[in-house]
């Protein structure tokens, strides 16, 4: 179900951009590429629920995801001078956004942080074996609304350890 959705999203940027003449060649191929990308997950996702078994297409596609994703940041890192993935690595990912408003003078921001460990058993080849990935850690917290946080601010914090702590609700599957 969220694949389908990722991809509808995908399609209605698309077509939003394209009515808008905001589209270039190269943008509209990248999102191409990213629609079909999405569907093969989720068609790749709908087998492993069904213990369907994968085909070695589709395995190859799961072991070289991160790289068809780092390919999609470069391109769209491109009109800024950044053509190769070693420039990348001093522009990190993690963001913070406003999402709400309160009259008292506070807003609620939201944040992606530093990338935590993620273990999760799968099944490969008709056995269950335990693979190693990342997940961006998750914040929420008010900020005053004089002092609305930037991205830039953001990584400070992260780089100084200076963080508020994770909401208590990730407490049940985040190990210390």
């Amino acid at each position: 179900m969220l694949y389908g959705r990722l991809a509808a999203l995908v399609g209605m940027t698309k077509e939003g951009l394209q009515t808008r003449e905001l589209l270039n060649e190269r943008d509209r191929e990248s999102l191409n590429r990213l629609e079909q990308l999405i569907l093969a997950l989720k068609t790749i996702s709908e087998k492993e629920l069904t213990n369907t078994p994968l085909t070695d297409e589709e395995y190859d596609l799961i072991r070289s995801y991160g790289g068809q994703l780092e390919h999609f940041w470069l391109e769209a890192l491109r009109d800024e001078g950044i053509d190769h993935r070693s420039a990348m690595y001093d522009r990190p990912a993690a963001v913070v956004a406003d999402v709400a408003n309160d009259p008292g003078g506070n807003v609620l921001e939201e944040a992606t942080g530093n990338v935590f460990d993620i273990y999760v058993v799968v099944p490969v080849d008709g056995k269950l074996r335990i693979a190693l990935g990342g997940v961006y850690s998750y914040y929420e917290f008010p900020w005053l609304a004089v002092d609305r946080l930037t991205d830039s601010k953001w990584h400070k914090m992260l780089k100084d350890g200076q963080t508020p702590p994770l909401p208590q609700w990730t407490g049940a599957f985040i190990a210390p």
